[in-house]
């Protein structure tokens, strides 16, 4: 079995945690891959769009949310299991507490864990002539605006081919229901359970007493056309990292990915203790330490 490994890199715990679980897999015969951020590309994963050879068998994050998402971003839509050990602080996404690390890794690779699947975004930027069109994949969410210019974004919202509305204002939120506790819970958006197969489309500080956050279906095709107030070029975000825009787009289109991402270990069932806890009561890591879903993982460290 061929392992790809992506750890947060700020933490000591983490850190550890690599070794051993390193030392594990090469007593057992277990191929594995270190994947680090500032160690240039890593063999065998996802193209920026999705797709593409993925040579793994398995997936193991260790750190927090960030991590789980940084390793999805490598695995693309290929459906690579991913087993995750809690490192962090919020915890929506990992499904092993870490204090066992060898007991989860032979359940996965026995195939004993529990899993769960989540929705993925295909996302399409069109530059028309200016430029290629860029194609990205993402799990949280797609986000488009005014960037540090500060300026307002006017929009044109379509789905289904259906022109929602024109709205204004610092930009727009394309979400699964897994960011719907990330980027869009902070503009306002509703909290949606994990189970949900549609997107999220959030107004991001609207500048309309009337703009409304909305619920899709599974199927529904989401169209943004932006235009900035003034002669530039908003920002586009794919969870959390920003697209190089060499020019203003003219649409930019999510759906539904082809393929999910696989949780292992997690259980679908927490997600309302989770967020009582973590949004409702203040209590849990996240409570005690101050931070809430807008917390960088690593810093407290």
């Amino acid at each position: 079995m061929r392992v790809l490994i992506v750890h947060n890199e700020h933490g000591h715990e983490a850190e550890h945690a690599v070794d051993a679980i390193c030392q594990w897999l090469g007593e057992h015969n277990h191929g594995y891959v270190v994947a680090s951020k500032h160690g240039g590309e890593v063999p065998g994963v996802a193209r920026p769009d999705g797709t593409g050879p993925v040579g793994y068998d398995l997936a193991i994050a260790i750190g927090g949310d960030g991590t789980i998402l940084r390793c999805a971003n490598l695995l693309g839509f290929s459906g690579v299991p991913i087993l995750g050990y809690d490192f962090g602080t919020l915890g929506f996404l990992t499904g092993s507490p870490g204090d066992d690390l060898i007991g989860p890794l032979v359940q996965a690779m026995a195939g004993e864990l529990p899993v769960q699947r989540r929705t993925t975004l295909q996302i399409a930027i069109d530059y028309g002539e200016a430029a290629p069109p860029v194609h990205l994949f993402g799990l949280n969410e797609m986000a488009v605006t005014c960037g540090s210019s500060g300026k307002i974004v006017d929009f044109d919202l379509y789905i289904d081919q259906v022109h929602v509305a024109h709205l204004r204002g610092d930009g727009m939120i394309v979400s699964t229901a897994t960011g719907s506790t990330a980027y869009s819970l902070s503009a306002g958006g509703p909290l949606v359970a994990p189970g949900h197969n549609g997107l999220i489309v959030t107004p991001l500080a609207p500048h309309t007493l009337s703009a409304r956050a909305i619920v899709t279906g599974p199927q529904d095709v989401v169209v943004l056309k932006p235009e900035m107030s003034y002669r530039g070029v908003p920002s586009i975000y794919t969870d959390g990292v920003q697209v190089k825009n060499p020019v203003a787009p003219l649409t930019v289109r999510v759906e539904r990915g082809p393929g999910d991402v696989i949780l292992l270990g997690k259980d679908g069932e927490r997600f309302f203790a989770d967020i009582a806890g973590v949004f409702f009561n203040g209590t849990g890591r996240a409570g005690a330490l101050g931070y809430g879903a807008g917390f960088e993982e690593g810093k407290h460290r």
